[in-house]
């Protein structure tokens, strides 16, 4: 007999065709084998411990507590910073990472430096107050600017005496980038600080989490910038190095 192979109609043809699509998006918008290979790199971590050489200095709980009378975090004066850098600078770090936002001018007068501006004002120290209290109000300043704000300016003189500091600098994007996306596009610009001098450094502390909302990678460096912790560890080993050269 003369063997007449089957033909399968285009209407089931069409019908496997989609179905195949649909499996195939599923599996790329799920991700299995991605989730599984997450929890595997999760165990390789999870037990590490941090080095007892290096430092947190955090702001928690305690630290906003009404009992402590620092105030709220928001109104916090940069004198707090320059009072702890300068703390801090007492047992010689190798170097003093801040994991905060400088970038704008600081503006008003905080409770803090207004009763000590009173204070002043009757021990007759304070012979301008007009002269003194505009200081703290600055406009027409660019982004980056210093200004003379006097706690903007006292952080600045407790940085500049201090070891290697490392500061944050944030990556600006033309668009939102979402998590989980495979590929970081470049950055167009950076906010910078507006402290700065020779033993400043600064880094990016932009991170872009997985679907699961881990965060399990950062970038090093990106457009000719480096990253917060690589800035962080840039600054320690070459202050280690200078220090064995003053050794030699």
């Amino acid at each position: 007999f003369l063997h007449i192979p089957y033909i399968m109609p285009s209407v089931k043809k069409l019908v496997i065709i989609i179905g195949v699509f649909i499996a195939t998006l599923l599996i790329a918008l799920i991700d299995p084998l991605g989730s599984v290979q997450h929890k595997i790199t999760d165990v390789f971590f999870s037990a590490r411990q941090v080095s007892s050489e290096i430092t947190l200095i955090e702001i928690d709980d305690k630290s906003l507590s009404p009992e402590l009378g620092l105030g709220r975090f928001k109104d916090w004066p940069r004198s707090y910073y320059s009072q702890m850098l300068r703390a801090v600078n007492e047992y010689k770090p190798a170097v003093v990472a801040f994991d905060l936002d400088f970038r704008d001018v600081s503006r008003g007068v905080s409770e803090l430096r207004l009763n000590q501006i009173l204070r002043g004002a009757e021990k007759g120290t304070v012979s301008d107050l007009y002269s003194l209290v505009s200081r703290f109000e600055q406009d027409g300043l660019e982004q980056g600017q210093l200004g003379t704000h006097p706690d903007d300016v006292d952080l600045q003189k407790a940085i500049a005496s201090s070891g290697p500091v490392v500061l944050v600098s944030s990556l600006l994007f033309k668009q939102k980038i979402e998590d989980g996306v495979a590929e970081i596009p470049a950055p167009h610009g950076l906010l910078k600080p507006i402290f700065g001098g020779g033993n400043v450094t600064k880094g990016f502390p932009n991170a872009f989490f997985d679907r699961d909302g881990v965060l399990r990678k950062f970038l090093i460096r990106t457009g000719g910038y480096v990253s917060f912790p690589l800035a962080v560890a840039g600054a320690y080993f070459r202050g280690q190095e200078r220090s064995t050269d003053q050794l030699d």
